[in-house]
């Protein structure tokens, strides 16, 4: 899975979701999409700290590991953003979530 075309990804769709003139956007839209982007900056910097042998990392046995919490991140993203415009997501969870 390459996370940084599924962040990017969700990124295009976060933008086109919220896409309006400057002077059109509500005030909750231009701050939904400063926090959105705030947490996937704050989400890549974690998923880049983690060492790529450590993606198959659980602090419980049944929690779900590093790598596919990432993937889970990207996917609902995408799939939340793709129901806003009316679309078909466009992603499937991978079975192996590495880095």
């Amino acid at each position: 899975m390459n996370r940084r075309r599924a962040v990017q990804s969700m990124a295009v769709a976060a933008a086109a979701a919220v896409a309006r003139p400057a002077a059109a956007q509500s005030p909750a839209a231009a701050v939904y999409l400063k926090r959105w982007n705030q947490a996937k900056t704050f989400t890549l910097m974690v998923a880049d700290a983690m060492p790529a042998e450590q993606y198959d990392f659980k602090p419980q046995p049944d929690q779900m590991t590093f790598g596919k919490l990432m993937t889970h991140l990207a996917v609902a993203n995408t799939r939340y953003f793709a129901r806003i415009k009316g679309e078909p997501s466009p992603m499937k969870e991978p079975e192996k979530a590495d880095k």
